[in-house]
């Protein structure tokens, strides 16, 4: 944020103070208070005061409510229903086995978005962002913390192709990521905030964007792509492989899978971030390859989910999917149906398993009427 930003919020904060004669709390003071609301109360609270909607727009509160936000993991569900995406923000942090969840425990948002949106495979929570890749006209960024919405328009020249969501640390900076399904345009990258227009980037191999899942960490997006190499004779072999993309540099690197791994079929693979590190599963196997060294593309297997990425609970009636992994490294599936939504944690080092299951009006009645 430029000091300039940073003035004319202060100046803007200090009129509204002035004109409602405004001085029992300090204001740094109230801005601590502020932050420790939750995101669910933040919103709401934002309406009932010039103050306060002053103070919790302006980005030194947003990067801070962000860093807190972070430090509070949270589960991130989403039920799509014709044009409307309802997302369920739950808590991550320990909660005891056979927990029933309310309405009252969890944040949630509709959001309206075209029929041909991508984000049933194509979404990704990115350091409290998330993008909607929506393949026929535009991007959508959103902020569930702060409820903020950004539409950006396609690249002009692009056709179709996922849209991934990066952010480089060292940098504090957000940049999309546009792959074309054809290798005859693009990569075209976009930063957030600096008013840039989509630029083309370099990529020494020609490739072809797959809407399968991604994982953007530590400042690098991986993702599956199909890598057409050219023969001496003019032919091309197609493989499918792995890509990462350093944000800050914006550089390309393909990756191997590991050598037991089949890449030959489309959407098998489930990428993970496990311990800060690239991971993926197979849908047909239990095991957990971990990316060691991206520089050496040297994979270690020395774990065994022993649950499939797709499994049925005894009763037969939910089908659980993987989804995630929390912090302390125990792998999320998660199961729906109509009445209630269930979560099955498993610590693969303990053996054990926890589950808990949320019942909310709101997300009976979206499934009702959608």
């Amino acid at each position: 944020m430029q000091v300039g930003e940073e003035e004319e919020k202060t100046i803007e904060i200090h009129k509204v103070m002035k004109s409602l004669n405004y001085d029992p709390i300090p204001l740094d003071l109230t801005r601590e208070i502020l932050l420790r609301l939750p995101a669910k109360s933040l919103v709401r609270f934002r309406c009932t005061s010039k103050l306060w909607s002053s103070l919790t727009t302006e980005p030194y509160f947003i990067k801070s409510f962000t860093t807190r936000s972070l430090s509070r993991p949270r589960l991130l569900i989403s039920f799509k229903k014709w044009a409307t995406t309802l997302f369920i923000s739950l808590p991550q942090h320990e909660i005891p086995d056979g927990k029933c969840l309310t309405h009252d425990d969890v944040s949630n948002n509709q959001i309206k978005l075209s029929k041909n949106c991508g984000c049933k495979r194509n979404f990704e929570s990115v350091y409290d962002l998330v993008s909607f890749s929506v393949y026929t006209n535009y991007v959508q960024v959103w902020n569930p913390s702060m409820s903020q919405h950004l539409i950006i328009p396609k690249p002009e020249k692009s056709r179709h192709g996922p849209c991934y969501l990066g952010y480089d640390p060292f940098g504090d900076t957000y940049k999309l990521l546009w792959i074309e399904y054809r290798d005859d345009y693009g990569p075209w990258v976009l930063t957030l905030g600096d008013k840039e227009s989509w630029r083309m980037t370099k990529v020494s191999t020609s490739m072809c964007g797959l809407t399968t899942s991604w994982k953007c960490i530590s400042g690098v997006i991986y993702y599956e792509v199909i890598i057409i190499p050219s023969n001496n004779n003019g032919s091309k072999n197609m493989e499918i492989t792995m890509m990462s993309f350093n944000v800050r540099f914006e550089t390309f690197k393909p990756i191997k899978f590991p050598c037991c791994v089949d890449n030959t079929q489309l959407g098998t693979h489930y990428l993970l971030s496990y311990n800060g590190r690239l991971a993926l599963v197979c849908s047909l196997d239990t095991k957990l390859w971990v990316l060691e060294n991206e520089k050496e593309e040297k994979w270690l297997c020395n774990i065994d989910l022993n649950l499939s990425t797709q499994r049925t609970d005894p009763t037969g009636k939910i089908n659980y999917q993987l989804n995630d992994v929390t912090v302390t490294g125990e792998f999320i599936y998660v199961g729906k149906d109509d009445e209630e939504v269930h979560i099955l944690y498993y610590d693969p080092k303990k053996n054990s398993t926890r589950r808990i299951k949320f019942e909310g009006r709101m997300y009976k009645e979206f499934k009702r009427f959608g």
